[in-house]
C-alpha cells in the first residue's frame, strides 16, 4: 500500500537545527514510520536569493529514489521562469510557492502569470499557508495567509491541482465550495494536529475527498502527524486514501 507524504522537506532551516536535514534521513524517518515516498521542497529554496541553488542540488540528489520533487518559485523574483525552465527539464513534479515568506497577496498579477505556465507545463501547484506555529516564531515573521484570499485565487486560477499544506481546520470552511466545485484542489493533514480527532471532524464534515497525508517533516515530529491519521477513529478505507494521497499524487505523477 502506498504512504506518501505530500508534504515534507530537506536541507537547513535558518531558526534551528534540523536532524534529518538530508534526502537520506528523510528517507530513513519516513521508512521508519512506514512512508514509502513523498513529495520533496529544499527549505533553503524559500530564504535563498536563487532559490535555484538549492534546488538543482535537490534534484540531483532524487533522481533514482521514491521521491518527487516541488520546486520553489517566488513569482517576484525577476528570473523564475528561467529557474521554472531549469526545473522543468531537471524533472520537477509541482511548484511550491509561499506567499507568507515572500509578501505577496494571491491576487498578484506575478502569481497570475506563473499560474500561467503552470498550466502550460502541466505542474500542480503547492500552496503553502505558514510552516512554523506563529507562536514560536520571533526572528521573522511571515505574514498571514488570509483564507478569503485562498477562497479567491481557487476561483480565479483553475486547471491547476492544487494542494493546499499546513491549513488549520477552522480555516477549510472558506474553501469548500470551491474544492466542491473544482474536484482538484486537495488539503494536507499537517494543520490538523491540534485537538483531538481532528482527521475524523475533517471527514464527517464532507473533507475526506480532500484530504492527503502531509507533515512537515523534519520540521514537524513526524510520528505526531502519522498518528494523527493512523489513531483517529475514522474508517480504515479513509485513512488509507489519506495516506495514498489518491488524486493529488495522481497528478504528479502525470506531470
Amino acid at each position: 500500500m502506498r504512504r506518501f507524504d505530500c508534504n515534507c522537506f530537506t536541507g537547513n532551516w535558518p531558526f534551528h537545527y534540523i536532524r534529518a536535514n538530508t534526502p537520506e534521513k528523510l528517507a530513513a524517518l519516513h521508512a521508519r514510520a512506514g512512508i514509502t515516498g513523498g513529495l520533496v521542497s529544499a527549505f533553503e529554496g524559500i530564504f535563498f536569493q536563487d532559490p535555484w541553488e538549492a534546488d538543482s542540488r535537490l534534484a540531483e540528489a532524487l533522481a533514482g529514489t521514491n521521491y518527487l520533487q516541488a520546486q520553489t518559485i517566488n513569482p517576484l523574483h525577476p528570473g523564475w521562469e528561467g529557474m521554472l525552465l531549469r526545473g522543468v527539464k531537471a524533472g520537477v513534479k509541482a511548484v511550491r510557492i509561499y506567499p507568507g515568506f515572500h509578501d505577496y497577496l494571491l491576487d498578484s498579477p506575478a502569481l497570475a502569470e506563473l499560474c500561467d505556465a503552470l498550466r502550460e507545463y502541466r505542474l500542480p501547484l503547492v500552496l503553502s499557508l505558514r510552516l512554523e506555529d506563529s507562536r514560536i516564531t520571533y526572528m521573522y515573521h511571515p505574514k498571514a495567509v488570509d483564507p478569503n484570499y485562498v477562497s479567491y485565487f481557487l476561483s480565479a486560477q483553475r486547471g491547476i491541482p492544487t494542494l493546499i499544506t499546513n491549513i488549520e481546520r477552522g480555516e477549510i470552511s472558506f474553501l469548500q465550495d470551491q474544492m466542491a466545485e473544482r474536484g482538484d484542489v486537495y488539503i494536507d493533514t499537517a494543520g490538523m494536529r491540534s485537538g483531538a480527532f481532528a482527521v475524523e471532524k475533517a471527514v464527517k464534515a464532507g473533507y475526506a475527498p480532500y484530504l492527503v497525508y502531509g507533515s512537515t517533516a523534519p520540521l514537524f515530529e513526524l510520528m505526531s502527524t502519522v498518528c494523527t491519521v493512523d489513531m483517529d477513529p475514522c474508517a480504515q478505507e479513509v485513512k488509507d486514501r489519506i495516506f495514498d494521497g489518491h488524486g493529488f499524487v495522481d497528478a504528479l505523477m502525470r506531470g
